[in-house]
């Protein structure tokens, strides 16, 4: 636009001074024009170190058309003459092609995790045509670059979202782009998508961490950019990878989902530092705001297909959880009673969450079990995996004793329940307080008796 302008105006310089008779304006449109010139060798050299730098990442990853020979692939025939002729092609050329993609996918499936296995805990074989090279100089197939299906790591039931995240790190050129969900219990995250090209990225699973990803105060902002380092991010934090690479930033970004119970938020990474440019927050705003309408989109109700027909129980979905705090409140103040919520989180969640669903449910419900049996009068609801909250209605010198008693026991129990619990209380103060207000203040006490290892409580 500026070129265009540019060169615009030196035309129009010229023919004044062509018909004033000016030389000093020809001097001017000259200068007008040079100026063009500059706009546009500036611009054409911006673009050729963008090219260089996207070249540089890419590394090896761009693709070499194989020979036919290398194939199995002795002569090519016409299609009738192939189907009519006496002869055959060579056993090699008919089975050496697809020697080891059954072999690579029957491993797949019989891993316990769900996820393919790395290559480094693989046999040697000999590189075939759909597996790329372990140098990535022969790799003959570009689909392998983020190819999550074929390896059996996307979920079937989400389609959209890891071609969605692999969209966003192509037009981000970011490293890895994932979609984390944080419980109400900020230690907590569970890996929903990811798109990388690194062998250690995990795209399923849940990992926790000493501190916050996404604090209170990220959530108010659309972008927040962090080094990965000392000044920045600790490497140890960044639990989607099973070994982080040498990373240099790292970009988080909310998710809006207002009518979703948990919080949804993007992480991307690069080995360099062009996440803050604003081009780059510009489109990971973009992104994070249209997901947040694809989520919304399947966390909201849909209409039954027959008004007449009544909803079963069991497939109503869990009531929000503000809701649920709202109605403790309101019940309390109503009959002037002290009322605390405990948040009460298993401590080996991580590692109950790696060994599948059925071990995870099973677990919660020895968990609810023992909180139930502990406050039998109190009211007990799920706050997130492997994490209740246990309505006590008492006065901090009865919920502290109770909170103790409570730990101490879990700490002797073994089976799911081997490791203990987190426990983090809440008063309700006498002044107005929130739903949102109580339940920070619980989340905030059950961090810092995460990190203790002693029941916290907030009055």
């Amino acid at each position: 636009m500026m070129r265009i302008l540019l060169i615009f105006l030196a035309i129009v310089i010229a023919v004044l001074a062509f018909v004033l008779d000016q030389i000093w304006l020809y001097w001017a449109a000259g200068a007008l024009l040079v100026a063009a010139v500059v706009v546009v060798v500036v611009r054409m050299w911006r673009r050729y170190q963008e090219a260089v730098r996207f070249q540089r990442e890419e590394g090896q990853s761009a693709p070499r058309h194989p020979e036919l020979s290398e194939l199995g692939i002795m002569e090519v025939r016409p299609r009738d003459e192939a189907a009519s002729g006496p002869e055959e092609p060579p056993p090699e050329a008919a089975t050496a092609p697809a020697e080891s993609t059954p072999s690579a996918s029957a491993e797949d499936a019989a891993s316990p995790s769900g996820r393919a296995p790395t290559r480094t805990t693989q046999e040697p074989e000999p590189a075939s045509a759909t597996e790329p090279a372990d140098d990535g100089s022969d790799a003959p197939a570009p689909e392998a670059e983020d190819a999550p299906a074929a390896s059996g790591e996307q979920s079937e039931s989400d389609p959209v979202l890891q071609p969605y995240l692999q969209a966003l790190r192509a037009a981000t050129e970011s490293h890895a782009a994932c979609l984390l969900v944080q419980e109400d219990v900020t230690l907590s995250y569970r890996i929903e998508a990811a798109a990388s090209r690194a062998a250690a990225l995990r795209r399923t699973g849940t990992f926790e961490t000493t501190d916050p990803l996404l604090s209170a105060n990220m959530t108010q902002v659309e972008v927040t950019v962090q080094p990965v380092g000392r000044d920045g991010v600790d490497p140890a934090q960044l639990g989607y990878y099973e070994t982080t690479p040498p990373l240099a930033q790292v970009a988080m970004a909310p998710v809006p989902t207002p009518s979703a119970a948990s919080t949804y938020f993007l992480v991307l990474d690069a080995t360099d530092t062009h996440l803050n440019h604003p081009r780059a927050k510009k489109l990971i705003t973009h992104f994070a705001d249209l997901l947040g309408l694809l989520i919304e989109s399947e966390t909201s109700p849909r209409p039954s297909p027959a008004p007449d027909r009544a909803l079963d129980a069991e497939d109503a979905k869990p009531r929000p959880r503000r809701e649920i705090i709202a109605e403790e409140i309101q019940d309390a103040q109503r009959r002037s009673s002290p009322l605390a919520l405990a948040l009460v989180h298993l401590n080996q969640s991580e590692r109950l969450a790696q060994e599948g669903t059925a071990v995870v449910a099973d677990a919660e419900s020895a968990l609810r079990t023992r909180l139930e049996r502990s406050a039998p009068r109190s009211r007990v609801e799920r706050f997130g995996e492997l994490t209740y909250g246990v309505f006590y209605n008492g006065d901090v010198t009865d919920v502290e004793p109770w909170a103790e008693r409570l730990q101490e026991e879990m700490d002797g129990v073994g089976g799911l329940l081997t490791g203990g619990v987190s426990i983090g209380v809440a008063m309700l103060r006498e002044d107005a307080q929130s739903p949102k207000q109580l339940r920070e203040n619980a989340t905030e006490a059950l961090r810092m008796a995460y990190e203790t290892g002693t029941c916290t409580i907030v009055e």
